[in-house]
């Protein structure tokens, strides 16, 4: 565990491993993780992930690119790491995988773009409702590069 880091070094640590291990649980009040950028950050570097089904985690790993755990059964994450080690090409399916889910899920731009829409959609939706005009047509400088 080297704690907070700079973001150039924690890359560099990821091109020097083969797996990132995340293995968290629910606090004892019952706080959970969200989608953590730890992984995130692994994916994309091409890294399959051993991590638990805690939290928000589902939403970002699944079988394709990972390995469930469950919770403090450090067992489990020894049988992980060891099917990942006897089995280098699912190893880097995995990571091609998780990879390419990152850059299909996470890119910055069609995020920005697919928010962008539902809240065009939203808008003119309220504005039909109330009898407002539609803003394609009084506000072109919104929506000059409105996704198709």
């Amino acid at each position: 565990m080297l704690g907070a880091r700079p973001y150039n070094e924690v890359i560099e640590q990821f091109s020097n491993a083969d797996v990132v291990v995340l293995a968290t649980a629910p606090t004892a009040s019952g706080k959970r993780e969200g989608i953590p950028n730890v992984l995130k950050e692994a994916m994309a570097c091409g890294l399959p992930v051993v991590a638990t089904q805690s939290g928000g985690i589902p939403e970002l790993v699944d079988e394709s690119c990972g390995i469930f755990v469950r919770p403090k059964d450090p067992a489990a994450i020894a049988d992980a790491l060891q099917r990942l080690y006897d089995q280098p090409a699912l190893r880097r399916r995995m990571g091609i995988t998780g990879r390419k889910k990152i850059v299909r899920e996470f890119n910055l731009n069609l995020s920005t773009a697919r928010r962008a829409e539902l809240f065009f959609r939203s808008a003119d939706g309220c504005r039909s409702r109330q009898g407002l005009a539609d803003t394609r047509q009084t506000e072109p400088a919104l929506v000059t590069q409105r996704p198709a």
